[in-house]
């Protein structure tokens, strides 16, 4: 729509105001007709300058969406170095199971969400703040959820981070609601029509969906603000989490398709995290709803009972290691009275 001068959010793809802009060979074979765009600005954008670099087709989004790969690939390899890791890391993201079948097969926007956050582990090596803020603002612009991590790392990050992503977002959106258009487009709509493959769609059968939604509202919400209080001294922990925040995230919306973990990936080149590995590694599992829109039942238990298994021994360890200078330094007290 960019391309014909139109704001994507002012009109549903089968408007009649859009119908000089219908073709035969893409306009007929997109799904949901009656909705608007759910794309958030950015997203659009790199829609338009695909098409303004690679010429028409469908393939023309994939090919820019190949050189945001590269982009990820060298930011990743700045990362490995500084931080004296092995660079033969980079092909947990280069051999990765999502980044071969979502970006060179299904050619999906998520590529750009993984360079932010490729770009934000550089920004946080090199130690600039305002870099960290711009890239978080393209990643929020691009999905929403990294989003999140702008209020995670405020606390390291402080007004040289938080106050170029809240700008650049604002204008972004601004912008895009000229004429009084929503600039959400059908976002909201995509979140509530659909229920696969997340942890929602394994709790609502047996307890509700509103109980399992006032279930997970309150662990995201909480997981936020563990994580907002952390330090972030080193790039592995804001890989962490990244990891944590984001991931628990698009674990507890109502729908997880395979590429919305694209973002995630880059994050575990640099640190060990066998439970988000494997569950990023399950995930194209639930391609085998087909066209019933339903999985078969060994499915979400291949994915997540390892993943649960992994994150309850992260906890149990977490809590002893939190537990272990409380006993040290009760030891300590006891032989200064003995």
């Amino acid at each position: 729509m960019l391309d014909s001068g139109t704001n994507p959010y002012r009109y549903t793809t089968f408007d009649p105001a859009l119908a000089e802009l219908w073709d035969e060979e893409i306009w007929a074979r997109i799904n949901l007709p009656s909705w608007g765009t759910p794309y958030p600005p950015a997203a659009e954008a790199s829609f338009y300058a695909a098409r303004k670099i690679f010429g028409g087709g469908a393939r023309a989004t994939t090919k820019l969406f190949f050189v945001a790969e590269a982009g990820v690939l060298a930011l990743l390899l700045f990362v490995l170095v500084r931080a004296g890791r092995p660079p033969e890391r980079l092909l947990l993201y280069a051999w990765h199971p999502l980044t071969v079948s979502e970006v060179a097969a299904n050619g999906h926007v998520d590529a750009l969400a993984a360079l932010a956050v490729a770009g934000l582990l550089a920004a946080w090596t090199a130690r600039r703040m305002t870099l960290a803020g711009v890239v978080l603002a393209f990643g929020t612009l691009v999905k929403f959820s990294p989003g999140l991590l702008i209020v995670a790392l405020a606390r390291r990050g402080r007004v040289r981070l938080v106050a170029p992503a809240v700008a650049i977002v604002g204008v972004a959106y601004a912008v895009a609601s000229i004429g009084g258009v929503n600039p959400l487009g059908s976002a909201p709509r995509l979140v509530r029509s659909f229920e696969i493959g997340s942890i929602e769609s394994v709790l609502s059968p047996h307890i509700g969906q509103p109980w399992a939604r006032a279930l997970l509202v309150p662990i995201v919400a909480v997981t936020l603000i563990l994580v907002a209080l952390r330090q972030h001294e080193s790039v592995d922990e804001v890989a962490r989490s990244t990891l944590l925040v984001v991931g628990t995230l698009l674990l507890s919306m109502m729908v997880l398709q395979p590429w919305y973990f694209l973002a995630l990936i880059p994050c575990l080149t640099l640190v060990s995290a066998p439970g988000w590995l494997w569950l990023s590694g399950a995930l194209p599992l639930i391609y085998l709803n087909g066209e019933t829109e339903s999985l078969p039942g060994w499915v979400l238990p291949a994915m997540y009972v390892p993943f649960g298994a992994w994150t309850l021994w992260r906890v149990i360890q977490w809590i002893r290691d939190r537990d272990r200078p409380m006993r040290s330094r009760s030891g300590e007290l006891k032989a200064r009275h003995a």
